[in-house]
C-alpha cells in the first residue's frame, strides 16, 4: 500500500516551513477538524494533518467530500498569515495553482481551475479546497486549508460520476500519493511567501491564465437573497470573480455559488 508515511513525505520535501511537523492518521472524521484543534492548542504554522481515510470530509457550502481508504489524498495545513482578513480569499486560489502545477508534474495531466476552489481534469472535478479562518477581535488568528484529491480510486460513486473523476481514471496509472503531496507543498510554499509579501496580483493573474473559466464564461450566480447571470471577466484584487451583467456593470462575487457554468462566449 502507498502509505502516507511522514518519513517518506519528509524525504521529498524542499519546503522550509510547510509540512513541518506532520501528524499522520490511519482514519479520522476530518483532517480540518484535527488541524483546527492543533492550531487552537498552539501548533506552529506549517503543521500538517494527513489521513489514509477521512470518513466525514466536507467541502464548500457544507457539501460532503468522497474519498476512498488508502487511495485518495486528504490533508490540512495550519497557516498563520500576517495578512489582512480581506486578502485571505485569495489563498484558496493560490493553493489551486500549486495543486495544479504538482498534478501536472507528477501525472502529466493539464488541470483546469474553476472559481473558487475546484481543480478539474478533462472537465471533471478531481480536487477541492476548503479554507476555514479563525479570528479574534477582527484579527486573523490562523487559517486551516484542507485539500482533497481523488488520486487512485478506480470507480467513483455513480451519483457523482458525471462531474467527478480521479487521476487514475484519467491516466490509467497509479500515482504515488506521498510524492504528489510533497510536490504540492514544494509548489505552494513560494506562492505563499509571495502572498505574505503582498505580491498577490501576479499570482491572481497566473490563476486567470491557467483557468478556462475565468473569462468569457456565461454563469448563473446564486447568493442568499438573489440570483443573477452574466459573463466572467477575470478576478478582482481580493480574488473575487468578476461577472459582467447584461445591464453592463461588473459585479464582484466573493460569496455565493456558481450554480451553472456555460460555454465560452465570443467577445463582440
Amino acid at each position: 500500500m502507498d502509505l502516507l508515511s511522514p518519513s517518506i513525505i519528509e524525504s521529498q520535501l524542499d519546503s522550509k516551513r510547510l509540512g513541518k511537523p506532520i501528524h499522520h492518521y490511519f482514519q479520522l472524521d476530518s483532517t480540518n477538524d484535527i488541524a483546527d484543534q492543533l492550531a487552537t492548542d498552539g501548533a506552529p504554522e506549517g503543521t500538517m494533518v494527513v489521513a489514509e481515510h477521512q470518513t466525514h470530509g466536507r467541502g464548500r457550502l457544507g457539501r460532503s467530500w468522497f474519498s476512498q481508504k488508502g487511495k485518495d489524498l486528504c490533508f490540512s495545513l495550519v497557516l498563520r498569515p500576517d495578512a489582512p482578513l480581506n486578502n485571505l480569499s485569495c489563498l484558496s486560489l493560490i493553493l489551486g495553482i500549486a495543486v495544479g502545477n504538482a498534478v501536472e508534474k507528477i501525472s502529466g495531466l493539464k488541470p483546469d481551475l474553476k472559481w473558487p476552489n475546484d481543480l478539474l481534469v478533462n472537465g471533471k472535478k478531481c480536487c477541492g479546497i476548503l479554507s476555514e479562518v479563525r479570528t479574534e477581535f477582527g484579527e486573523v488568528k490562523y487559517l486551516i486549508v484542507g485539500i482533497g484529491i481523488n488520486v487512485n480510486t478506480k470507480v467513483v460513486p455513480k451519483e457523482i460520476s458525471k462531474t467527478a473523476s480521479t487521476l487514475f481514471q484519467q491516466t490509467g496509472q497509479e500515482i504515488s500519493r506521498s510524492q504528489l503531496l510533497a510536490e504540492i507543498l514544494n509548489c505552494f510554499e513560494p506562492f505563499y511567501f509571495g502572498f505574505l509579501d503582498q505580491k498577490i496580483k501576479p499570482l491572481l493573474d497566473l490563476w486567470v491564465k491557467k483557468s478556462s473559466y475565468a473569462e468569457d464564461r456565461w454563469v448563473v450566480v446564486k447568493q442568499m437573497d438573489r440570483s443573477f447571470q452574466g459573463i466572467t471577466q477575470g478576478l478582482g484584487e481580493q480574488g473575487a470573480l468578476l461577472v459582467k451583467r447584461g445591464e453592463g456593470w461588473v459585479e464582484e462575487v466573493l460569496a455565493g455559488d456558481i450554480v451553472e457554468w456555460g460555454k465560452k462566449v465570443t467577445r463582440s
